[in-house]
């Protein structure tokens, strides 16, 4: 690609040439680079007038060229300079020299990469692949772990690994949100869902929520940080979006001893009890009597209270409402409708509706919707079918799973 007219190939080089030496020490240091104006760490470039950090994705590349007028910007991930009044990314030789040696893997785009999380698209239903589509829909549409997938310490053109989860994630994004028509496919993750568990591979019937955990899982497992490490604090895409903790506490009702323990998780199963979803949460966390086969050790008693408190409330707020029952050595599904709000408050956090899965059908069989929130407006996914909705349509619904974003 030859050089634009608009950018001084020498002051680019030289001043590419230091922001190079910058991002070594901070690299070293082990600290983060990130977005002045977001704070994300996906698709980042650097002013080569200002050296102002930011972000593509969301668009403040262009925010800052049109408020500072300032046209060049050094692109780490490609070793390579971007020009906004061309759109193009350009390749300069002495650039290319200190920040890509392996050429190979560090290949610029032509052009500027477009990405926009206003776009829907449908996903092909593989033969009963629906858990898996509104999974995605539901979790691709949420900007936090949308930000924490494209993250600057995990890149398609860096990664070593074979099969990699968090690369095919990263694939189906692009695919989601690019001006490209057309369906998506996930046959890719599908295949590493069946190599990582084998009743994935036996039952076509999955369920969402099993699919939800696999994968978080999955994502885990993949990262840097060894898998035996406690997940508590993790910082990979899915802990860090998904995961919380809670305190489950045992207390003697005669003597007051009392045993507590920690519990990380990434979403909350309760049962559908109470009017509403707070109704429900209260009863979830709340106190109550339970008799025991073992001993108090300090005084001999069996009856104790019991209560879950949340103790570290995740990002994204994940609940799972159990809609099956056994009775009689048959499990049914529950059809009651419990309410929930548009926004929700927890801890310190307030929280807003960001997507809602549904199971339509009987309990071994069935098929699963999505409603799903791309900024302001709301959409019904079904498969390669995407309806526009409104607010009204997506409340009081018989719902599976319930996503809530932390409101920025």
């Amino acid at each position: 690609m030859q050089p634009c007219t608009h950018v001084d190939i020498e002051n680019a080089a030289d001043r590419s040439g230091r922001v190079i030496t910058k991002l070594e020490e901070i690299e070293n240091s082990r600290k983060t680079v990130a977005c002045s104006i977001c704070s994300s760490t996906a698709c980042l470039e650097i002013c080569l007038e200002c050296f102002a950090v930011v972000c593509r994705f969301n668009s403040h590349v262009q925010e800052h060229w049109k408020s500072t007028w300032h046209k060049s910007y050094f692109v780490p991930h490609y070793g390579a300079v971007s020009c906004e009044e061309c759109g193009e990314y350009l390749i300069i030789e002495e650039i290319e020299q200190l920040a890509a040696p392996e050429k190979s893997e560090r290949r610029a785009p032509s052009g500027f990469e477009q990405m926009s999380t206003s776009w829907v698209k449908g996903f092909l239903n593989l033969k009963k692949t629906c858990y898996l589509s509104s999974l995605l829909q539901s979790i691709l549409s949420i900007r936090h772990f949308i930000n924490s997938a494209l993250d600057g310490t995990h890149t398609l053109k860096k990664c070593k690994r074979e099969e990699c989860v968090m690369c095919i994630i990263n694939k189906i994004l692009y695919q989601m949100y690019n001006d490209v028509d057309g369906y998506i496919d996930v046959s890719a993750l599908i295949t590493a869902l069946w190599k990582s568990s084998r009743t994935f591979a036996l039952n076509e019937y999955q369920d969402v929520q099993e699919c939800f955990i696999q994968l978080t899982e999955l994502v885990h497992a993949q990262h840097e940080k060894p898998l035996n490490e406690a997940k508590e604090g993790c910082d990979c895409p899915a802990h860090s979006s998904f995961g919380g903790a809670m305190v489950s506490s045992v207390c003697c009702c005669v003597c007051g001893e009392e045993e507590r323990s920690e519990e990380p998780f990434t979403a909350i199963s309760m049962d559908l009890i109470g009017e509403d979803l707070p109704d429900a949460m209260d009863k979830f966390f709340g106190e109550e009597r339970v008799c025991l086969e073992r001993a108090c050790r300090a005084c001999g008693g069996k009856e104790y209270r019991k209560r879950l408190k949340m103790v570290k409330s995740p990002k994204i707020l994940t609940v799972n409402l159990k809609r099956y029952q056994v009775k009689n050595k048959i499990i049914t599904k529950i059809e009651k409708i419990l309410t929930y709000p548009e926004d929700l408050k927890i801890l310190d956090k307030e929280y807003e509706l960001s997507s809602v899965i549904l199971h339509i059908g009987e309990i071994d069989s069935g098929h699963y919707i999505t409603y799903t929130k791309r900024n302001t407006q709301w959409y019904l996914t079904n498969d390669e079918e995407i309806t526009r909705v409104s607010k009204t349509d997506v409340l009081d619904k018989p719902a599976y799973l319930l996503f809530y974003s932390e409101r920025q």
